[in-house]
């Protein structure tokens, strides 16, 4: 199935649904590399892990070492497979799993949200003295 309810679970105190997105169209295709690209920029470009990149393509010793018109893999999808936590209240993600053809890849989990916090024109300033610049 492509996207299917796991059993619920608690994150940081909150009731959740666990989601799970398997995609079906994830897998790694070729790539010729264009002048002035290296992983970072493929990778921004399509919006996939440079990462996974570098670890399919072997003979590739860091994110700057491509050249044009070389040939590599890449995935044409960002993973797949991700895991959602779901708040039951607010209905927004509180954890993100994400899982490469390895297995488990990265994790992101959001605490203290705020719903349609208050924000002043003060903070969208390079002087707002809560950002340390």
């Amino acid at each position: 199935d492509l996207v299917t309810l796991d059993n619920d679970t608690i994150f940081d105190g909150k009731q959740c649904h666990v989601v799970v997105f398997n995609n079906p169209h994830f897998k790694y295709i070729n790539y010729e590399v264009k002048e002035g690209e290296n992983l970072f920029s493929i990778a921004s470009k399509i919006k996939i892990s440079e990462y996974m990149v570098l670890e399919k393509n072997k003979k590739i010793d860091d994110y700057f070492d491509i050249s044009i018109g070389q040939k590599i893999i890449i995935p044409n999808d960002y993973a797949p497979k991700m895991v959602l936590y779901i708040d039951k209240k607010l209905n927004l993600p509180l954890v993100i799993e994400v899982y490469d053809d390895k297995g488990f890849y990265e994790r992101y989990e959001y605490r203290k949200l705020e719903f349609n916090p208050i924000i002043t024109n003060e903070e969208f300033t390079t002087e707002y003295k809560d950002y340390g610049f």
